[in-house]
């Protein structure tokens, strides 16, 4: 079965106290959750009824000044609207929030994923977030977040399918194959001129479910 994004939900959250709440579209049984979390500080942990986080990068990004973290849930249970994020001190969040359909429901699909730092994004050609190689085929996702609001436009890279594009975050997709290394790349087409913009991405791969072995019944008549 081929990997497909559900939904993906934007949240953009102020500068406030611990814990803050992120509202999406009721979940599908068995689907999978995956957050992308970018702040200042850094040690933000999601949770919801319903569904079990599991940290799968925590990188902070030098250069701007920026963390960016990663946390999926596999397997989640129907109608989970409500994602509550902790953290310390207070602090702004930014990020998306993906639900996959077509995976596993018994090994975790997530597969790999990592972060480059990028800065001074105005009129740039060509930004990009690193490269991955994951494991097994499905869907590779680049995510793209800019900390000082600077960017308004953004266009998918050669090869990639562009989602949607709110509070200066953009995505973008396409298909991986196992064993293939694969780079996350957008062009940028517009921003603030008085802000140059500094902009963080991410890219990660989720699995697809492996396709389920047809059953042959042979009826043997003595």
């Amino acid at each position: 079965m081929a990997v497909a994004i559900a939904h993906a939900t934007f949240y953009a959250l102020g500068n406030n106290n611990s814990p803050q709440n992120v509202t999406i579209p009721a979940t599908t049984a068995g689907n999978m959750l995956v957050i992308t979390i970018d702040t200042l500080n850094g040690g933000v942990t999601p949770t919801a009824t319903g569904a079990s986080f599991s940290s799968k990068a925590n990188l902070a990004d030098p250069n701007v000044w920026d963390h960016f973290q990663i946390y999926s849930a596999f397997n989640v249970n129907a109608s989970i609207t409500t994602i509550t994020l902790s953290y310390g001190a207070a602090q702004a969040l930014s990020g998306i929030v993906f639900e996959f359909s077509g995976v596993s429901t018994s090994v975790d699909p997530f597969d790999t994923g990592g972060v480059a730092s990028l800065q001074n994004a105005f009129n740039a050609t060509d930004l990009g977030c690193g490269s991955i190689t994951p494991a097994n085929s499905g869907m590779a996702v680049a995510v793209f977040d800019d900390v000082l609001g600077a960017v308004t436009t953004y266009t998918q890279g050669t090869g990639w399918t562009a989602g949607s594009t709110t509070n200066n975050d953009f995505y973008e997709t396409r298909a991986s194959t196992g064993g293939v290394s694969v780079g996350g790349n957008t062009l940028q087409a517009s921003a603030n001129a008085s802000n140059n913009g500094e902009v963080s991405g991410v890219i990660f791969a989720v699995d697809a479910s492996a396709p389920v072995a047809p059953v042959f019944l042979i009826n043997v008549w003595q």
